[in-house]
């Protein structure tokens, strides 16, 4: 079984990316249980599985879940999904519970990975800027088209600005980094009546935006507000100017 998991994982099946800010890799865990466990299903797998440490009574199963995150990335199809995807030593110990005879050959994988010069496989990790961190089902299909906005910046915050007419705000899904926002939503078409259509020019369906920003933000300050069908994002600066008290020393 290790000879064959090496020499698959040789052969780069397992999707992953770089994050530059936290130097280090994030791997696709539907791969990872498609290599180890040779399951016909991975991705049902992978559910069930999840379901599973997230009930867990076991001592650090259900936290493993939440030290998961989610990355676009290209499928068979040509498509960017949402992933579930963790870092080397989170998907070590998932390794351990569904494979623990594959532990060595991946940790020799891992071992031989070097920093990338130009590795892009996917989108920017996005991780929702609430308290509760919520996620899209992984399932997801490709945006139908891009979200158009207006950003600029004001003295200590960015404003991004987009029209969302029409979209129910259970519907739209926000996501920050320090340097990235994502928008994502559905406008849902009503035309139950609909006979035949004679004109069509409105956008319906899966739109998303993701934004590089120009300079970092704190991400659990993040406000919005809609008015009117306006989206608007307002994100704080972090001012790395801010003075640094240090200890005053008495004299003799």
């Amino acid at each position: 079984m290790e000879e064959e998991t090496a020499q698959t994982i040789k052969h780069d099946s397992i999707r992953r990316q770089w994050d530059d800010q936290n130097h280090k890799w994030y791997f696709s865990i539907v791969d990872i249980i498609d290599v180890t466990t040779l399951s016909s299903d991975p991705r049902n797998y992978w559910k069930v599985f999840k379901n599973r440490l997230k009930n867990s009574q076991k001592k650090g199963q259900n936290e493993l879940v939440s030290k998961c995150n989610q990355l676009k990335m290209r499928a068979s199809d040509g498509k960017f999904y949402l992933t579930d995807v963790a870092d080397e030593k989170i998907i070590l110990e998932i390794i351990k519970l569904v494979s623990p005879e594959n532990v060595s050959s991946f940790e020799q994988y891992f071992s031989n990975l070097e920093h990338p010069k130009n590795s892009y496989q996917g989108e920017p990790l996005v991780c929702s800027f609430l308290e509760e961190k919520t996620y899209p089902q992984s399932d997801m299909d490709e945006a139908n088209f891009m979200l158009m906005v207006d950003g600029y910046r004001t003295n200590d915050s960015l404003i991004v600005k987009a029209f969302i007419a029409g979209v129910n705000l259970k519907n739209i899904s926000i996501f920050a980094t320090r340097n990235t926002l994502t928008i994502e939503g559905t406008r849902f078409s009503a035309r139950q009546d609909l006979v035949e259509s004679y004109l069509q020019e409105l956008y319906w369906g899966k739109f998303s935006r993701t934004i590089d920003l120009p300079n970092e933000i704190k991400t659990k300050e993040i406000e919005v507000e809609e008015n009117s069908g306006l989206l608007t994002i307002k994100l704080p600066l972090v001012d790395k100017n801010i003075p640094k008290k240090i200890m005053r020393m008495r004299t003799i």
